[in-house]
């Protein structure tokens, strides 16, 4: 993936100078190459490309278009902008496996029936992040940067299916997931994770076309995350029948980090996009 993100910006900025030389002295001309770029008053909507180039360096990863990233700016000046990045990241993973039928054992030691085991895991993330850019002008590219601040809101749980239920016969059945020592797992419910970011951004745009730009961002960032209590459910055999427990997993926590942000992330201000301007 990395390979990939950096051919695709030598690529852009060979690009670039190839279209350089071949305008010539139009191409040279400040007028010629500012008519490509956004005014005062403008606005741009962009998508990022990291789910595609994802897709195009894992041929056999199905696209996820469950991890998206808008990007929208307003022009102030034609220097200056309000950007606005919102990503998104819905995931959804379901393994089966299969374990030992041990209904089909006791009655038969030799027997290689199996059931199939469950796990459902979704996760979701959303980030917003708000900034001001400032932009620099040079021929076809644009170079920007700036400060920004921004939220995450982020959960998950899991699911869990057992192929061999409890009972007064087998009060601790085969299973692939793991329980506790007082009864096996049904769920868990990670709680949900808060993030406060914030720091500076710095980027390039090449304008392919009029009001059309592919870019790339990187940013410094100091972020501050706190969660919520986690918990788990469970089922045991009591000695007379099977009962459902709530069990919390974890009170919550808190963490600090400073970073920088190369790719797609629900609070980097920026990664790899395209860009339509109007």
């Amino acid at each position: 993936m990395k390979n990939i993100v950096i051919y695709l910006m030598v690529g852009v900025i060979c690009s670039g100078f190839t279209a350089l030389a071949q305008d010539g002295a139009s191409t040279n001309n400040a007028a010629d190459t500012d008519r490509l770029k956004p005014k005062a008053g403008d606005f741009g909507i962009g998508i990022s490309a990291i789910p595609y180039l994802n897709f195009l360096g894992n041929f056999d990863t199905d696209l996820n278009l469950g991890d998206q990233t808008l990007y929208g700016k307003y022009f102030l000046t034609d220097a200056t902008a309000i950007r606005a990045v919102l990503s998104m990241n819905n995931y959804t993973q379901i393994s089966n496996l299969y374990a030992q039928d041990d209904a089909a054992i006791a009655l038969d030691p030799t027997s290689t029936a199996q059931v199939i085991d469950t796990r459902k895991i979704k996760s979701y993330n959303m980030g917003l992040t708000l900034g001001y850019e400032i932009r620099k002008d040079r021929n076809r590219f644009t170079f920007l940067y700036g400060p920004y601040a921004g939220y995450q809101y982020s959960t998950s749980n899991t699911a869990y299916t057992h192929g061999n239920p409890i009972s007064a016969l087998n009060v601790n059945p085969s299973s692939n997931w793991a329980g506790s020592a007082s009864g096996r797992t049904l769920s868990s419910d990670n709680g949900i994770t808060h993030t406060l970011s914030g720091g500076l951004f710095a980027g390039i745009e090449f304008f392919i076309a009029k009001q059309f730009s592919v870019g790339a961002d990187f940013t410094l960032a100091y972020s501050y995350a706190w969660s919520s209590q986690a918990d788990a459910k469970y089922e045991a055999w009591d000695g007379t029948q099977v009962y459902e427990f709530d069990r919390p997993t974890s009170p919550g926590n808190k963490s600090r980090a400073l970073s920088t942000n190369q790719y797609s992330s629900p609070t980097a201000a920026g990664a790899i996009y395209i860009q339509f301007y109007f």
